[in-house]
């Protein structure tokens, strides 16, 4: 349970960090839509380098109410910048970290946004758990992919109405811009 708690406290600091630009305070570089349990779902995206494992860039959508305050945030890490489909087997906090497999988290916030509500991690038992790179443009820096997964919920907060048992990512799509260094 303490791992379990440490390993929380490391994605919030992780993925609530925010850049000093005002006009885009948490340093979105791109953005991705999907269709979320059959309904219309969008982000921002903010692209990091894996660290400390150095494998791949992790991805982090965040999902903003209209006073700017984060709901929801996605992560997947350990994505390789290649044009290959990528499975994804993993929750985050399955197995051991050092593992060299994609990993996802779901979390929906609450409070001012900074509070982690609902937690989902990803169903192994549907077969459509993906992403894959489409382009890779290293003269604009860019690149850009698709996505599928469902995701099952591991923990309900008990705050508000009784969250959905799972949630279905389709048609998928995002677009961002990275490091150079990061695609060559």
């Amino acid at each position: 349970m303490r791992n379990l708690v440490l390993i929380f406290l490391l994605i919030g600091v992780y993925f609530s960090s925010c850049s000093d630009d005002d006009e885009n305070p948490f340093g979105f570089t791109g953005s991705a839509t999907a269709l979320k349990n059959s309904e219309q779902w969008s982000s921002g995206l903010r692209v990091t380098k894996n660290l400390p494992f150095d494998i791949g860039i992790d991805l982090n959508f965040t999902v903003l109410n209209q006073e700017g305050l984060q709901r929801e945030n996605l992560g997947i890490v350990r994505v390789r910048t290649s044009l290959e489909i990528q499975k994804i087997y993993l929750t985050l906090f399955d197995n051991q970290i050092e593992n060299d497999s994609l990993a996802i988290l779901y979390s929906t916030l609450i409070d001012d946004g900074d509070v982690v509500g609902d937690i989902y991690g990803i169903d192994t038992t549907y077969n459509d758990n993906f992403i894959q790179l489409t382009n890779i443009d290293s003269k604009k820096c860019e690149i850009s992919g698709i996505f599928n997964f469902k995701l099952i919920l591991i923990r309900d907060d008990n705050d508000g109405p009784t969250p959905p048992d799972f949630l279905e990512f389709t048609s998928g799509r995002f677009t961002t811009r990275v490091s150079k260094e990061w695609i060559e």
